[in-house]
């Protein structure tokens, strides 16, 4: 069983249906093949009707390649969610998110953005915390979802050479303390901002309720 060409066809098929494969686990249990697909979208929420409508697609081409009893699970990637590419990164940005650093260190903050290989945050006071969290709370229960989750793109690709890369770097950094310097002049919450190199960091994932 090629399980490359397996993980092809399905990201292939949710493609053309109008989602993203998020991620695909497949396991062993022995008595069976459990096939695990993560859907997403690139805007709104992932759904129960979605699910099942890709299940039934993928069922039939399974069926015909897994030459044994098998599962599929096909869910959303949940609320709290690993960001795994700038794509995320991108269209999370203004979010709570909780940075986990290689040897467990935990900091939870507002999502600012990713600049080449440095994540920034700004991290929540314990009032904001507290804050926030009844926000979310309150959004939960009147809206059953997130929101909006996709803001407008504040940075594109870093794609020239290292100098020039350097100095945009330094410019962008310069517009998150502009802009950090403009919410506290709004009175909104501002705070200082942390950049996170991405070979210190284990894990980013959203905290919906945080």
């Amino acid at each position: 069983m090629d399980f490359s060409a397996i993980v092809s066809f399905i990201r292939d098929r949710v493609s053309e249906i109008g989602f993203e494969l998020y991620d695909i686990q497949i396991k062993d249990s022995g008595r069976q093949l459990i096939i695990r697909v993560f859907i997403d979208k690139k805007e709104g929420f992932v759904g129960i009707q979605d699910c099942v409508r890709v299940s039934r697609l993928l069922e039939p081409y399974l069926e015909s390649v897994v030459q044994r009893r098998f599962v599929i699970e096909v869910s959303s990637p949940g609320a709290d969610r690993d960001l795994k590419d700038d794509r995320d990164f991108e269209r999370f940005k203004g979010m709570t998110v909780e940075v986990i650093k290689k040897g467990g260190t935990r900091i939870v903050g507002k999502l600012m953005g990713k600049i080449g290989d440095e994540v920034f945050i700004m991290p929540l006071k314990r009032k904001d915390k507290e804050k926030k969290k009844e926000q979310e709370k309150s959004k939960f229960k009147r809206e059953e979802r997130w929101g909006k989750l996709i803001e407008d793109r504040m940075w594109g690709e870093i794609k020239e050479g290292e100098r020039r890369e350097k100095k945009r770097v330094d410019e962008r950094r310069g517009i998150l303390v502009e802009d950090s310097e403009r919410r506290s002049d709004k009175g909104e919450s501002a705070g200082e901002i942390v950049a996170f190199h991405i070979s210190d960091i284990d894990r980013v994932k959203l905290c919906p309720l945080l």
